[in-house]
């Protein structure tokens, strides 16, 4: 009998944590020893179902601080019913909780930055939990299978949503994701099956695969900010999605992202798209109209299969090629009007019996023959010629900060913007740099090259003569100002913020007893173009400048061809001094008189570093200059 009770014994030791040398248990929550003054739970050594860590603990009369809950800590618990976890703890290993679906509350500490992966999964009894503002991630399956969570609030600060995060949490109803939020990861609120309204504010976001996959009574969702893409099946079987305005900007939107949103009647695609991929809209049975947007330049197969209330489609003109299957099963379709001034190649399979018994092909006038001898078109048994409107081919405008560009009577700010252009036509840009700053360039990319623009558009205009679809304009701002540096012995610093791409004049007087030595502009020499008392004027600013002045005055009253040559100037703190006769002695002195440093004069320039900032004499038998660094 006692043989029977060790075994058992032994084998509920198995099942938990094993304690190693610098761990200790404390309440049945074993610790591991992080630093002098920190502690992390890394196990349990009893099964509990009230999860309590404390704020901190006394272990051999030190007090130590619980900081960290690590990876899998509380996963050999069969039956917890409630955690509470203190203030001090800022992170969370993954998958730290196991045995939860009777969980019915969840205390987490303000200061966690994330959700690690499958924090909660699985925890279905849990109603609400509040999520610290602290938050910036939430992980994969963080809080999948919480199927009593009614309601979520999302934190401002909340940056992605991972993986499957709130995958099969069937009780949420609503949802409002904060402008924050960059990434919501494949999977993250799959199968949500009551969620009936999204809202997503973010500024700029990318929405990724099955995203919200199955939520079948999803009826609203609001994009209220720009989103970049949308991936592969993000709202495939949404039911009772009926109305969807795409934000512009977005470009892509992947393969059957709208599969079987039966519901659907009505979705805005902006100009700005360029991709729709495969079977898009495929069983989309009540979609009843749709333009596409002049940017794609292929229609890929099965892109509109089954939507059967369809009755009219324009292809756009840069469309080159056309998909099998693109629009089978599109019963009510009544008119397929191609927009391309080139007759698109494809093979008689293209289209079913269906399409070329019962479709009214709309062909741009003057290309009737054509579309008479191809292959794949020459089956229609209705063919119309009709006059097209000006062409518009679809381009992309990035606006950098400071400045707007006003095209085509539309003014636009900072940011990405997709713009309608005319084929043929010359375009003009209208650039206007804000108060503080100036037109710095433009590029024009087109497919095969790139052509800058500086001089060209100073003026404020940049026309381009020829453009084509999927061409990209950039124009960048600069700050308009410059801080000119003028450094003077007496005067000390003086700094002008100026204008750039202006001159100015500026009047040296040098202090009494004194004369011009040199003036310098960025160490370019300019001391010719001074007079005594009189007005030098600068370049045109371009940059932060330093106008420099020594000045000088006779050692004594002998005239030689030494003294009126001697110059003295500076580049940063590397001092130049010219005209030095050979074997010559120059002694270079502080403001207070000590010397600093002693050169000889060997036929060529002298040079020397100093200390920026200093007032410095340099002194020969029959000169002395002072220039300041």
């Amino acid at each position: 009998m006692k043989k029977i009770k060790l075994l058992t014994a032994i084998c509920l030791m198995v099942s938990f944590t094993t304690i190693r040398a610098n761990d200790f248990d404390k309440g049945g929550i074993i610790y591991d020893i992080t630093s002098s003054t920190t502690l992390k739970a890394v196990g349990t050594s009893s099964d509990m179902g009230y999860i309590k860590i404390p704020d901190s603990i006394v272990y051999r009369d030190r007090t130590f601080r619980v900081t960290e809950i690590g990876r899998e800590a509380f996963a050999n618990l069969h039956s917890i019913t409630r955690i509470k976890m203190p203030e001090s703890v800022t992170k969370i290993g993954e998958r730290p909780f196991g045995g939860g679906p009777n969980c019915t509350e969840v205390v987490l500490s303000s200061k966690l930055r994330e959700l690690p992966e499958g924090c909660f999964t699985g925890f279905s009894s849990l109603k609400s939990i509040k999520l610290p503002d602290s938050l910036r991630v939430i992980g994969n399956n963080a809080l999948s299978g919480c199927s009593g969570l009614t309601s979520i609030t999302i934190p401002e600060g909340v940056t992605e949503i991972g993986p499957a995060a709130f995958k099969g949490c069937k009780g949420l109803t609503k949802l409002v994701l904060p402008a924050n939020v960059e990434k919501i990861r494949y999977n993250a609120f799959e199968a949500c099956e009551k969620l009936t309204s999204v809202t997503i504010q973010s500024t700029s976001v990318v929405i990724e695969s099955e995203a919200f996959a199955r939520c079948q009574l999803l009826k609203e969702v609001k994009l209220l900010g720009k989103v970049s893409g949308i991936g592969y099946k993000a709202f495939y079987n949404c039911k009772a999605l009926e109305e969807l305005t795409l934000p512009d900007g977005i470009m892509e939107i992947g393969s059957e992202v709208f599969y079987n949103c039966t519901n659907l009647r009505h979705i805005n695609l902006p100009n700005s798209i360029t991709t729709i991929g495969q079977g898009a809209f495929m069983n989309c049975e009540n979609l009843e109209e749709v333009s596409l947007p002049l940017g794609i330049d292929i229609i890929l197969m099965d892109l509109f299969n089954g939507c059967k209330k369809i009755q009219t489609l324009t292809v756009p003109e840069n469309v080159n090629d056309i998909g099998g299957g693109a629009i089978a099963g599109c019963t009510s379709l009544k008119q397929l009007i191609m927009r391309p001034q080139d007759v698109i190649y494809i093979t008689e399979d293209r289209f079913s019996e269906e399409n070329y018994n019962n479709v009214e092909l709309v062909i741009p006038a003057g290309m009737l023959q054509q579309y008479q001898e191809a292959e794949g078109w020459k089956n229609f048994k209705t063919i119309s010629e009709q006059e097209v409107a000006d062409r518009q081919i679809t381009a992309t405008l990035h606006v950098d900060p400071f400045g707007t560009v006003k095209v085509n009577g539309q003014v636009y700010e900072s940011g990405s913007w997709a713009i309608t252009l005319p084929v043929g036509k010359r375009v003009k840009f209208e650039i206007v740099p804000d108060e503080t700053h100036l037109i710095s360039r433009a590029e024009h990319q087109y497919y095969g090259g790139i052509d800058q623009f500086s001089e060209e558009v100073k003026g404020g205009a940049l026309t381009i003569q020829k453009v084509s679809n999927g061409d990209s304009f950039r124009f960048f701002f600069e700050n308009g100002h410059a801080d000119i540096d003028i450094l003077q012995t007496d005067k000390g610093k003086v700094t002008i913020h100026a204008r750039k791409n202006q001159r100015y004049r500026y009047m040296v007087t040098p202090e009494e007893g004194w004369q011009i030595n040199s003036i310098t502009w960025n160490g370019e020499d300019m001391t010719d173009q001074m007079k005594t008392n009189a007005f030098i004027e600068t370049p045109i600013v371009t940059a932060n400048s330093i106008l420099q002045v020594a000045v000088e005055k006779s050692s004594s009253a002998i005239a030689s061809s030494s003294v009126s040559r001697l110059k003295v100037h500076a580049i940063g703190d590397c001092l130049y001094i010219e005209n030095v006769d050979q074997g010559e002695s120059v002694g270079i002195y502080g403001a207070d008189g000590t010397l600093m440093k002693t050169l000889t004069g060997n036929g060529f320039t002298l040079s020397t570093t100093l200390k920026r900032g200093h007032v410095y004499i340099i002194q020969t038998k029959q000169k002395t200059v002072k220039i300041l660094l």
